[in-house]
């Protein structure tokens, strides 16, 4: 087999195995970039928007427009929101496609021997970005071809049961059997079989993030506004305004939309003008309860070039904007969200890596996003509103840097914010809607048909789970009520 490099230069492979030509050429040249493409695609490559697209070395892209060859059943297993691709954007997705990709040499040099070159090369390319991405690995799909040809026909088998083997939890193939058997009426044993005994390979990258060096431009003197909706947490917001004033990269304007239901009431802050700040204080006083409204006020003031989305309960040390300023420049992204525990949790993910939610009050956005972007009051006084943003993000072609280094202490302050019951309109339904309309609404705006599916039969086995004693046929009549009540009820936030 021959390959060239862009200047036209032939390297010799001594294999016809696609896998395996992969991982020499990786192992020859760990500090080129390697492209993949098939057969009569390569004329249509735009260099321009491959180049724009490999912006730092710990990048994996492709172009799943022609072929995407990621079964649909694995949406059943699979609930991040990496399913449900844009196509018209760049958007984060370990789904790969072997028409065209790419991938630093520096990371398939580490893939040797923890790949099976045996399989095809669309299920190398899934396994190694479903794996790769948890552990640092920045994997998208983005537009990398002048055009959008005619379909391409795959003759690659992927057998989903083999790749949740390799890349999920054991028991999730026979959660996938379950999805098979009651939403297709039909029973794969023969792949399941194969499944169960295909060679389970686990990747394990070393991602050098103190090397990685985008080469997107950014601004030399960033300025950073911030927004901060606050209920009944005087000395909290004080505390928080306080980290503000000490930061080595003080903010340009922080945006307090200050709430309170009683008409008669007046501002409690008193502080804000009574002492002088490093900033200028935006003070909205409201008679309107809702985060999601109060954050949309704020957001609509801001003229900076980042806005910081924070709470009035977290705490921080003085460099935290700073930080996240070199972290967003350093990855060439637009949007960040920090590590933000509670007193006595522990991290969970330690590698900086693609989000899978965003976080509303620890979170820094691009200001013209900002300007655009806003929270759904559809989730007001529910859930799923930072989870919806984000997902705005994404259809926006922008992914979401998780940077666990960057620490916000999150103090769940036990006065104020909403803690007074808001009564749903739902809530004089004999059934209640099972799950939460609000949670309800995020699936359908936001899930794939078969994920929603996936997720319908997941919450009913937790729930099936709590029975006792069980009483199985009354049980499934008053899920699949709960479940029809929810949906009428989050279509219609929807519309509203």
């Amino acid at each position: 087999m021959k390959v060239e490099t862009l200047s036209g230069e032939s390297i010799q492979i001594d294999t016809k195995n696609p896998v395996k030509a992969l991982l020499d050429i990786g192992s020859r040249f760990p500090e080129k970039w390697v492209v993949w493409c098939q057969i009569g695609v390569e004329s249509l490559i735009d260099f321009d928007k491959l180049g724009a697209a490999l912006h730092h070395k710990a990048i994996m892209v492709s172009d799943l427009r022609m072929d995407n060859p990621v079964p649909k059943d694995i949406q059943y297993v699979e609930e991040s929101p990496f399913v449900k691709v844009a196509l018209d954007k760049t958007y984060p997705t370990w789904q790969m496609s072997s028409t065209i990709g790419a991938i630093h040499g520096s990371v398939l040099i580490q893939l040797k021997g923890q790949i099976s070159e045996n399989t095809n090369l669309d299920f190398a390319l899934n396994s190694i970005a479903r794996q790769g991405q948890s552990q640092g690995l920045f994997c998208y799909h983005s537009p990398l071809l002048t055009n959008e040809p005619i379909h391409l026909t795959s003759e690659s088998s992927f057998n989903s049961y083999a790749f949740i083997r390799q890349t999920f939890k054991k028991r999730w193939m026979v959660f996938l059997f379950l999805c098979h058997l009651i939403f297709e009426k039909r029973m794969p044993l023969l792949s399941f079989v194969k499944g169960v005994f295909f060679s389970q390979r686990s990747i394990s990258l070393v991602i050098d993030h103190e090397t990685i060096r985008s080469t997107r431009s950014f601004s030399v003197n960033p300025t950073v506004d911030v927004i901060i909706p606050t209920m009944g947490r005087t000395s909290y917001l004080y505390d928080v305004l306080k980290d503000f004033s000490e930061q080595t990269l003080l903010p340009q304007n922080i945006i307090i939309v200050e709430q309170n239901t009683d008409p008669s009431a007046v501002t409690v802050l008193d502080y804000l003008t009574q002492e002088s700040w490093p900033f200028k204080i935006v003070h909205h006083f409201i008679h309107e309860t809702g985060a999601c409204n109060a954050r949309n006020i704020a957001l609509k003031e801001t003229t900076a070039e980042w806005v910081f989305y924070a709470d009035d309960d977290n705490r921080f040390d003085s460099k935290v904007i700073e930080n996240a300023l070199v972290s967003l420049k350093k990855y060439g992204k637009k949007a960040l969200t920090t590590s933000y525990l509670q007193k006595g949790e522990q991290k969970e993910f330690t590698v900086p890596k693609q989000w899978t939610t965003f976080g509303s009050g620890n979170s820094f956005v691009q200001g013209t996003l900002s300007r655009k972007l806003f929270f759904d009051t559809a989730y007001e006084h529910g859930y799923g509103e930072d989870a919806d943003y984000g997902m705005q993000l994404r259809n926006e072609g922008v992914d979401i840097l998780y940077c666990p280094d960057i620490d916000l202490q999150h103090l769940k302050a036990p006065v104020g914010g909403f803690r007074n019951k808001i009564e749903q309109p739902w809530e004089s339904e004999i059934i209640a809607p099972k799950p939460s309309p609000t949670v309800m609404l995020f699936r359908l705006k936001h899930a794939t048909p078969v994920q929603l599916k996936g997720y319908k039969l997941r919450l009913f086995l937790r729930q099936l789970n709590q029975q006792k004693p069980l009483h199985l046929v009354r049980f499934i009549r008053h899920y699949k009520k709960g479940w029809n009540t929810s949906i009428k009820w989050a279509k219609k936030l929807g519309k509203e």
